[in-house]
């Protein structure tokens, strides 16, 4: 992603790669949502839960500061260790 991306457009990533592989009813209980706040937050209409974007970084293994921050930080985290493995 060399271009700049916004928070949102990282969101969309996130669960469009686990809408594509799990479908969005897996993604949805994932996150502790109903697929219709999943879709409020895509469509930018309804802000993600805290809680719920660290259920959807640890689902995708993926970096809260890439999720927040962008490219400045890699997205991509080496290990759950800091979650105790439980998510």
């Amino acid at each position: 992603m060399g271009t700049h991306v916004g928070f949102l457009d990282r969101i969309r990533l996130l669960v469009d790669e686990q809408v594509s592989e799990h479908g969005m009813a897996h993604v949805a209980a994932s996150v502790n949502a109903s697929q219709s706040a999943l879709a409020h937050w895509l469509d930018g209409t309804a802000p993600i839960p805290l809680l719920s974007m660290v259920w959807l970084a640890a689902l995708t293994h993926t970096s809260l500061d890439w999720l927040v921050y962008g490219d400045i930080y890699d997205r991509y985290i080496i290990t759950d260790a800091c979650c105790g493995g439980d998510i």
